[in-house]
Order: C-alpha cells, then sequence, then structure tokens
C-alpha cells in the first residue's frame, strides 16, 4: 500500500509551498508525517518529511532541510523500500542543488543509476494493483521523475509560486500535476482505513483550486492519450516520436493509455485552448520537445473544475446494496415533499460511477451532465434525494458528499449473512437453469459463459472466507460515516424495521429529512427487488449457517478455532443501530442482531409466493406492520 499513498504524503504542504505560504507547508507536512506515523507507514512518513524539508528550504532553514533531506532516504533504503527511496533521493537532490552542495547532489544522481539491487525481471506495483516487469531502470525512473516534475498546478517549482495571469493568448506558465484517479480508486479499495488520507487530499484539492483562482486563472481538468498521440507521431513524424518514446517509454507499459492532470490557466482561455496548451507544456518542460502541430480533438479533452457546493441536493440514499435500499426508494418516492433525480425505480449514477468515484473536485461537465439527467416528478417539490447504493461503501464518495454541507444521508443495513448469500447467488453459484436464473435476476449473463467457475454449494464460502468476508465488509465505512456526518445528516435504518413497522420506519425517514407533511392516507407501503424461496442451499445447510455465523462447529471440518467470519459486521451494525436510538429506537433490528438471525430463521422468507418472484419485481409485496394492518 506504501507506494499506493506516496504521491499523497503531503499534497497540501506542495500546495502552501506553491502559493508561498512556506509556514503553512510546513505545518501540514509536520501533520501528513504524523498521519502516516500513526498509520505505520514509513514511506508515506518519509514522503512526508521530504515535503517538510522542501518547506524548510524555502523559509531558509538550511540544516533542517538537509537533515530531513537526508534521513527519509536512508529510513526506506534501510527497509528495502527501493522505489520509494528513488522518489526521496529525488527530493533530497533538489534541496542539495538549491544549497550549491554540487557533490552531494551528483552523489544522489549515481545512486539513481541502476544498480544490482533492481534486477531486469523484478515486478514492481503500479497502476490499478497490477505488477508491471521492470523491463528497464529508465521506467521507474520516469513514475519518480514524473512525481516531481507534475507538481500543483500552480508551478512547475515550489519556489515559483502561483503564476501570473496572461492578458494576451493562452501563454501562461502552469503546470500538470498526474492524475490522482487510480491511485485514489486504490486507496478507497483500502475501505475506511485511511481517513486520514483522504482529508489531507481533499484539502489539498480545495488549496490548489483556490491558488489558482487568486492568481486570476481557471483550474481546468485535462486529459491526454498519449498512446494515440506516439502512435500518430510514428506516421507523420517518426523522430519526434522516438524522442518522446526515449523520454517518457512506452505510454501503454508505463503511463496507461491516458494521463489526467490539472491545468491553471487565464480566464480568458476556453477548452479547445487548455487542451492542446496543457500539452505542449507537458511535452516542453518534461521532455524538452516541441510540437508541430497541436494534438488532435481526440487526443487531449478539457473540462473546468466546479465544486461540490454547486449541487443542488437534499438528500441520498445511499446504501448498502442488497438491503432494502430499492423499497426505501419507491416508498419514499410516493410522499408528496420528496423527489429523486431519476425518479421512481432508478438508481442514478451521474455523481458517482465507477469511472467518477475518485473526483476530489467535480468538473463543470460532471454537473452538467447530473443536472440534465433529472428524470423526477417534472414539478416542485420540497426535497430532492438522490440514490445510489454505491456511496456508502466508497470514502471518496461520501467525502464528497461530507463537503455538500447540507446533504443528509439514508443507509439501509441488514443480515450480513443475508448479503453475502444473495453475492454468493449472484457471482458464483451453480443455477440448475442459468437462462432462468438470468431472467430472475439471480445470475449476472456473464456467467453462461463460464459455467465452470461456479461452486454447487455454499459450503465453498467456508474454504475462501477470508476473500468473501473482505467483499462483505461494511462495518469501517459505517464507523467514518458516524464520525463524518453524526445525526444531524445520517440515518441508518434496519431492515427489520423496514419489513415490521413500516408506516412508522418510513414516516421517521420522511420527518428527518425536513418533510413538513405526512404519507398519503391509506399508503400502502412494499418491499420490492427481492425473492421468497431458497435462493442456494445455504437455508438447507446449517453447518455452514454456523461456521460462517459463529464459527460453532468448525472443529467438526478440522479448522482451528477462528473467529467468527461475520462477527465483525453483526457487531458493528449493531452498535451502528443503538447510535440510532437517539433519534429513533429500533427493537426488533437489535433482536435480529443479537440472536444473528438470518432469512434462514424466517418460514415467511423460505416460501414463494404471489409476489417476491425476483430481484427485479417492481410490483412489490405489500408490508403489514406488527400489529398486522397494512
Amino acid at each position: 500500500m506504501a507506494h499506493l499513498i506516496l504521491p499523497l504524503a503531503s499534497p497540501a504542504s506542495r500546495s502552501h509551498l506553491a502559493c508561498g505560504r512556506p509556514v503553512e507547508a510546513l505545518k501540514e507536512a509536520q501533520a501528513a508525517a504524523t498521519a502516516f506515523k500513526e498509520l505505520g507507514d514509513v514511506p508515506g512518513q518519509a514522503a512526508a518529511s521530504s515535503s517538510a524539508a522542501l518547506a524548510h528550504l524555502a523559509l531558509g532553514q538550511s540544516p533542517e532541510a538537509v537533515a530531513l533531506a537526508s534521513k527519509a532516504p536512508q529510513d526506506l533504503a534501510e527497509r528495502g523500500l527501493r522505489r520509494a527511496c528513488a522518489n526521496a533521493l529525488l527530493v533530497a537532490s533538489r534541496v542539495y542543488l538549491k544549497l550549491g552542495e554540487r557533490d552531494r547532489t551528483m552523489q544522489v544522481a549515481l545512486e539513481l543509476q541502476p544498480s544490482s539491487s533492481l534486477g531486469a525481471n523484478d515486478r514492481m506495483p503500479w497502476r490499478d494493483g497490477i505488477s508491471v516487469p521492470l523491463r528497464s531502470w529508465k521506467v521507474l525512473r520516469l513514475a519518480n521523475k514524473l512525481a516531481n516534475w507534475l507538481m500543483p498546478i500552480s508551478g512547475l517549482h515550489a519556489e515559483r509560486g502561483c503564476p501570473p495571469p496572461s492578458d494576451r493568448a493562452c501563454t501562461t506558465r502552469a503546470a500538470i500535476r498526474s492524475d490522482r484517479r487510480r491511485k485514489a480508486r486504490r486507496v478507497q479499495e483500502g475501505k475506511a482505513a485511511l481517513p486520514s488520507l483522504l482529508r489531507i487530499a481533499f484539502r489539498r484539492a480545495m488549496l490548489e483550486k483556490e491558488c489558482c483562482l487568486v492568481a486570476g486563472g481557471r483550474s481546468w481538468e485535462v486529459g491526454f492519450h498519449l498512446a494515440a498521440f506516439v502512435e500518430r507521431l510514428r506516421n507523420s513524424n517518426a523522430s519526434l516520436a522516438r524522442a518522446l518514446y526515449d523520454c517518457m517509454g512506452d505510454p501503454n507499459d508505463s503511463l496507461g493509455e491516458v494521463l489526467y492532470g490539472i491545468f491553471c490557466g487565464p480566464k480568458v482561455c476556453e477548452d479547445f485552448e487548455i487542451a492542446p496548451l496543457a500539452m505542449e507544456r507537458l511535452l516542453g518542460n518534461f521532455c524538452n520537445l516541441q510540437l508541430p502541430e497541436p494534438p488532435a480533438n481526440e487526443e487531449v479533452s478539457a473540462d473546468e473544475l466546479s465544486s461540490w457546493k454547486n449541487v443542488s441536493l437534499d438528500f441520498v440514499v445511499a446504501g448498502n446494496a442488497r438491503c432494502g435500499t430499492q423499497s426505501v426508494l419507491n416508498n419514499l418516492y410516493q410522499h408528496p415533499s420528496l423527489d429523486f433525480t431519476s425518479g421512481k425505480s432508478n438508481e442514478d449514477y451521474s455523481l458517482f460511477s465507477q469511472g467518477q468515484m475518485s473526483k476530489f473536485v467535480p468538473t463543470k461537465k460532471l454537473l452538467g451532465t447530473h443536472r440534465a439527467s433529472y428524470r423526477g416528478k417534472g414539478h416542485d417539490t420540497q426535497l430532492l434525494g438522490l440514490n445510489n447504493p454505491g456511496i456508502a461503501t466508497y470514502p471518496l464518495s461520501y467525502y464528497a458528499l461530507y463537503l455538500m454541507k447540507k446533504v443528509k444521508m439514508i443507509v439501509v443495513v441488514c443480515d450480513p449473512l443475508r448479503r453475502l448469500e444473495k453475492l454468493f447467488m449472484y457471482q458464483h453459484y451453480c443455477h440448475e437453469n442459468f437462462d432462468e436464473a438470468v431472467r430472475r435476476f439471480d445470475a449476472v449473463p456473464r456467467h453462461l459463459n463460464h459455467r465452470k467457475d461456479c461452486d454447487p454449494s455454499t459450503r465453498a464460502l467456508i474454504g475462501v472466507r477470508r476473500m468473501w468476508a473482505k467483499a462483505q465488509a461494511f462495518g469501517a465505512h459505517l464507523e467514518e460515516l458516524i464520525k463524518l456526518l453524526g445525526h444531524e445528516r445520517l440515518f441508518i435504518v434496519h431492515q427489520a424495521s423496514l419489513r415490521k413497522k413500516p408506516g412508522e420506519t418510513y414516516g421517521r425517514m420522511a420527518k428527518w429529512l425536513g418533510a413538513t407533511e405526512p404519507f398519503p392516507g391509506g399508503m400502502i407501503f412494499k418491499r420490492y427487488n427481492f425473492r421468497r424461496g431458497h435462493r442456494t442451499d445455504l437455508c438447507k445447510n446449517s453447518t455452514v449457517q454456523n461456521v460462517l455465523q459463529l464459527a460453532r462447529i468448525a472443529y467438526l471440518f478440522g479448522f482451528a478455532l477462528m473467529k467468527a467470519m461475520l462477527a465483525s459486521e453483526y457487531a458493528s451494525i449493531q452498535l451502528a443501530i443503538q447510535w440510532q436510538e437517539q433519534t429513533f429506537f429500533q427493537p426488533e433490528a437489535l433482536l435480529e442482531l443479537r440472536s444473528k438471525q438470518s432469512r434462514c430463521d424466517m418460514s415467511e422468507e423460505l416460501v414463494e409466493g404471489p409476489c417476491g418472484l425476483s430481484d427485479d419485481d417492481q410490483s412489490g409485496c405489500p408490508q403489514l406492520d406488527v400489529a398486522g394492518a397494512v
């Protein structure tokens, strides 16, 4: 994980340096170093110390700068963290060069040359958790050089400060920082274990945008399709293509097909001017190359940055998937004061889709697409909501929602074993009739072509329980959401409350959202997108249930006594429901959680009936409250 979070080590510190605030930069770097130390992340701590060295240098505190710049590479080298060490050495070389210590600079340069400790066949962690062969030292060197050359948007070097706005054509001096999208996606896959890093990253993004605004500029997200650009150059200018290849290496190997970044340009520039300029500056500043002609439209893109505060929303149904979010959406949609951006029965991924979840700052195009996707009631309502069950499991998404100051969040939780069975049924269960299973939404279509990959029994969950537990994990997100939003902005409801007391539950939910009137008289609350009956063999196999829930009879399989696979999930959900008692008491939910009741313990769930026929059943099943009335 260290190599993934190194580029985010002290981003706010670099932004302060770029804006000419070395004192603030030093404080941020020291805070980042402390956060990494608490996380036990040596490379992150070393990277933050390197940023502190640059801050000391800007303050004229040479001894402190040299001490920190020298210590970071030593600490990393001792632990064999070669790539992080190379990055720290580059920072040290900047410090030595600035102080005129040519001998020490040369020594660092020699250390950065190919060494016997890096073999040609070594594999290095790269993008999206992929390890790639280290074909040459040049690829590794490029990765480390980019981390320093693609500095914050406000200037190529911290000591230059923010770029002055230009009154003429788009020729302002600006810099491009490497895209955080893929790196941030890997950070968010670490669940909510890195809140300090995410706060630092969001703070940095806002400071960069602020710095550009103070300089009289506009901030843009720019994309470069380097692979396509190099391919075209090979046909029109082979010598330039070779020079670009020598400078950056094979784009498909080292940079990926598209490199995204942020560019700060003058207010007078439009997107069609900014994108070619950004490419020109990247190649000119990094590779010393001049473009004979501007890149083609399909090779570059530019979209001006906006702010999360410009999103017009009042609340979100943020998850958890497979727990009843569709029922919450459809029932709340019946309230006269509540509306949803995508109407009834639809999920909205216009703001937080797979390719957009890692944005620290939204673009104007993204917000425009979100507004244009509105498919609600079409008339004025009191409150507007968004339904996206993936938000609650992606820290970058709910941190963005946190910045939308007034937006409230509804999170639905349920029995972990119920969710686990449903996930297994979708992805790995060997259904007797795959075509029928796909029709009933019991399986995803891709399994029709991979039948050998399926498992005939949920007993397979026991053998790979760690993998499934990781896919199931939600408790850490709940804890972080509670810390972030508090009772004023977070409402956690258990599926048991929706099933057994629908009238009271939905009424309290609507009132908490701010609705000033009740649901219509005679309102029938329904349960959607679920299926009764045996979905897999789980409920026919008490042994598997016990092992997954309690590990009570694990010894029958010869396993060592272990902690229950889902015990921490049950505990986290129970604590969350107890925390919610201050605004909404849910005794039915607590009873199910304490006794670890699953759908296998509910006879009515296992008998097929006139409704609840598939996971795409939009007709819905009327829900009876505990008194027996609909």
